[in-house]
């Protein structure tokens, strides 16, 4: 398998020299996400995109392979833990974003984002009931259109972050409930 041989900062570009080859003994499933001798070459050139330590063993989810190496547009934005699987959620990993808008009935739930790579998260020290243990999360996306959509949630909704695997698929404005503007058999 592949691991780091210094620590790599989220946004550096791996070389050759920052990566070298061990022997574990680990599950097939396990395996499976790591990076293996063979996937030296992807790795070079490769964008970190969250912290990874020294001796750290190298995951698909922790590099952006195959691109530019410009900077994914980035943005930090709070989140209670209880809407973030509980502060599970780990740098690298990759979420999407849901906004839920409104109250009550009235109330909706909207992807804001479909694939967002968490960078790094700050937990505030008051954990108390009624705090809801407020985070922050560095988010890095793709493309400046779903980091404006995510910031312009946080203001104006209540953000919930999913752990998901990454899609080519986008799912932004996919909603629940769905509209029933054009369901409900009213005519203008």
């Amino acid at each position: 398998m592949l691991a780091a041989t210094r620590p790599i900062a989220p946004g550096a570009t791996i070389t050759v020299d920052d990566v070298t080859t061990v022997e574990i003994d680990a599950p097939a499933d396990t395996v499976d996400e790591l990076l293996a001798p063979p996937d030296l070459a992807a790795a070079d050139g490769a964008i970190a995109l969250g912290p990874i330590p020294a001796h750290g063993l190298l995951t698909r989810s922790m590099l952006r392979t195959g691109g530019s190496a410009e900077t994914p547009v980035e943005v930090a934005v709070p989140v209670a833990l209880d809407r973030a699987l509980g502060g599970a959620l780990r740098p690298g990993e990759h979420v999407v974003v849901l906004a839920t808008f409104g109250t009550g009935a009235d109330a909706w739930t909207e992807v804001v984002a479909g694939d967002a790579v968490l960078r790094a998260i700050t937990t505030g020290d008051d954990r108390s009931i009624t705090s809801g243990g407020a985070t922050t999360m560095l988010l890095a996306f793709h493309d400046r259109p779903a980091a404006i959509a995510v910031v312009h949630a946080a203001r104006t909704a209540e953000l919930t972050f999913i752990r998901a695997e990454p899609t080519a698929t986008d799912e932004a404005g996919r909603r629940y409930p769905p509209s029933t503007a054009s369901t409900t058999g009213e005519s203008g």
